[in-house]
């Protein structure tokens, strides 16, 4: 008798560990929140500053192209952080709980080569 209770509560407890497992799916799956940081639309959010700047301050991300790139990579690694799944694209994606994270990345880029370039 001692086996067959034994083997019954094997096996309720991998039915239930099957199904919180499953319910724990669900949940990340309904919950799961990403954003994307896209170079197009960092790129385009560069050319409409560059418009603004007078004729001889043209220049992409304030001639640091390899600092920009610096901030965009420890942005994406400091949102990672914040429980948000984030991917670097070339363009746009679309889904659900997908959003942009593009122009606030472009925004601490400019203000960070900004300040370096003040100095």
């Amino acid at each position: 008798m001692s086996v067959n209770k034994g083997i019954i509560g094997l096996v309720i407890a991998l039915i239930l560990s099957g199904l919180s497992f499953y319910a724990g799916g669900l949940w990340r799956q309904k919950n799961l929140q990403v954003a994307y940081i896209s170079q197009k639309e960092i790129l385009e959010l560069e050319k409409i500053r560059i418009e603004k700047e007078p004729s001889g301050k043209k220049q992409l991300f304030f001639g640091n192209p390899e600092k920009a790139i610096e901030y965009i990579e420890q942005a994406e690694k400091q949102m990672q952080t914040s429980g948000t799944l984030v991917l670097l694209v070339d363009s746009k994606i679309y889904g659900s709980n997908v959003r942009s994270a593009s122009t606030e990345v472009h925004k601490k880029i400019t203000e960070e080569l900004s300040g370096s370039r003040d100095k």
